[in-house]
């Protein structure tokens, strides 16, 4: 009898949908899905053409019944050991969540049971409600009450590593 139980558990479970339903390389700025959602990146992807950047984008209604935009960007030098950059915004193009760093694996990127929070790789991004406060750098992070550019600083040993010179 408890086999049974266990079974119709598994049973119940469903797998996390697939978050990004397009998926478009970018040629150039004017690409509609680029100038939507990462226009103001414009000047910092780099323009080498051997690595073209990679923009996905989905579509999803949050536990507030809200219909909300989530999209990453795929591109040098904005994606680095931390992952790659997430927006999540209204229909309207209200940010809820800028500039989170979340893994670059977007088959693992997926919204919790009740909808409130962005999961990518096992990292949690709370959905807020309001647009205010909406930038963050890092995983966990709270909201940062300034624009801080991308990529975020780097640490103190990578610096003093830089200064390292082979002979």
């Amino acid at each position: 009898m408890a086999m049974g139980a266990i079974g119709q558990a598994h049973a119940g479970l469903v797998a996390p949908k697939t978050m990004y339903l397009d998926e478009t390389v970018i040629r150039s700025p004017a690409d509609p899905a680029f100038a939507a959602y990462w226009s103001d990146e414009a000047n910092v992807i780099a323009t080498d053409r051997s690595r073209m950047p990679v923009v996905r984008t989905g579509y999803f209604t949050d536990a507030d019944g809200r219909r909300l935009v989530v999209t990453m960007i795929d591109a040098f030098p904005l994606c680095n050991i931390s992952g790659c950059p997430v927006r999540i915004q209204t229909e309207q193009g209200e940010k809820l969540l800028d500039r989170v760093y979340a893994c670059d694996l977007a088959e693992d990127h997926h919204l919790s049971a009740d909808g409130r929070i962005f999961i990518a790789c096992d990292d949690k991004f709370p959905i807020p409600k309001t647009t205010a406060g909406a930038s963050q750098l890092a995983k966990g992070a709270g909201p940062a009450s300034d624009f801080v550019p991308v990529p975020p600083p780097e640490t103190a040993i990578v610096q003093r590593t830089k200064k390292f010179r082979w002979r």
